[in-house]
């Protein structure tokens, strides 16, 4: 009877053994997967599940801080924008040549990007997705740091909650450098560039409007034209975003930038010269003043935007003709595309006793 017990203790042993090291191996399991998708890059992430993203993000407490307005304050579709979440899968609207072939970039040790953000009073959905799909569909190596300047807007608790949520995002997995400026008066986007531009250490600089999206790719093509001239500034073709819609649509690479004599600016046909292709990089007189990349080094030589001109408008053109002087040249990346939202009038206020004309046309003569 006692040998029989016996028996049983080796077989119950081995059980427990064989549990023991099965929930070992499924802890060991659980564990890699989780960090094995901690370690995978930001925009990866992002793609890999949009719905888990989703919770991740939490993005949609965020933007439920959004200060009530009117249709009219933002000139876009606020409701539509806040339903649309933090990044949508767009349309690829460049020449299908584009991402095939093979790109000559420097490394990013002598290519990287500070990216400035000035913004006021942009819904937070709108201003959140521009900075996601920036960060997912821009290479991480190249991508050196984010400058995000509040020009005055009326939602005073607006860059403290966007960092807490950076932050949360982020924490200390990512070599992403994150300046967060708060202008303490109405500055105007002219001079809050400046001061973004000013602060900057990366190579290249890239003003980026706080309403647009980043397409697939877009950096790469910049780069590119970038290291064949330190004193280029380059333009991607900006595919239109619908304000009422916000269907994201191709632009036309057959337009380039130019201006009249009331400055203001204006696309131009542009016409092929002989074995030319419309995806091929093109000199253009001008350019759209809220999408440009550069040196940092060149465009701060160049004394950078003219302090003087007031809150918005004319800066593209006067940046293009004191390129033109010193010896730069502007061109525009047809490989490269960004969306960007045109709205059909100006969607925020001018200085007290002056109006959009004076404004526009304002520079002090010397």
């Amino acid at each position: 009877m006692f040998a029989g017990r016996n028996n049983g203790r080796p077989r119950r042993c081995i059980f427990y053994i064989l549990a023991f090291l099965f929930s070992q191996f499924l802890f060991i399991l659980i564990f890699l997967r989780s960090e094995s998708f901690d370690n995978v890059p930001f925009r990866q992430q992002i793609k890999h599940d949009n719905d888990s993203w989703d919770h991740y993000l939490d993005w949609r407490e965020f933007i439920s801080y959004t200060s009530e307005r009117s249709a009219k304050f933002y000139l876009y579709n606020l409701n539509l924008s806040n339903t649309l979440g933090v990044i949508r899968k767009l349309p690829s609207t460049r020449h299908y040549s584009c991402g095939y072939r093979p790109r000559k970039l420097p490394p990013p040790s002598k290519a990287n990007v500070s990216v400035v953000i000035s913004f006021h009073n942009e819904a937070r959905s709108m201003l959140l997705r521009t900075i996601v799909s920036l960060l997912a569909r821009t290479p991480e190596d190249h991508l050196h740091e984010l400058i995000l300047v509040d020009d005055g807007s009326q939602d005073v608790t607006l860059l403290n909650d966007l960092r807490r949520w950076m932050g949360g995002v982020f924490g200390a997995r990512h070599r992403l450098g994150l300046q967060f400026l708060a202008n303490r008066e109405r500055m105007g986007l002219i001079w809050s560039r400046n001061r973004g531009a000013s602060l900057a250490s990366g190579h290249y600089v890239l003003f980026l409007d706080s309403h647009c999206e980043v397409n697939e790719g877009w950096l790469e093509p910049l780069l590119e034209r970038l290291a064949l001239n330190p004193q280029l500034a380059v333009s991607p073709v900006l595919d239109p975003i619908d304000p009422l819609t916000l269907a994201y649509r191709k632009g036309n690479e057959l337009l380039k930038g130019g201006f009249d004599w009331s400055l203001h600016f204006h696309w131009l046909r542009r016409q092929l010269a002989e074995k030319e292709l419309p995806e091929m990089p093109f000199k253009s007189p001008a350019f759209a003043g809220g999408i440009l990349m550069m040196s940092r080094e060149w465009f701060l030589k160049l004394g950078g935007f003219n302090s003087y001109l007031k809150i918005w408008g004319g800066e593209s053109i006067e940046l293009a003709t004191k390129l033109w002087l010193c010896g730069g040249q502007i061109e525009i990346v047809p490989c490269s595309r960004i969306g960007h939202i045109f709205r059909r009038r100006h969607a925020f206020d001018f200085p007290p006793q002056s109006d959009a004309q004076e404004t526009y046309l304002h520079v002090r003569l010397i």
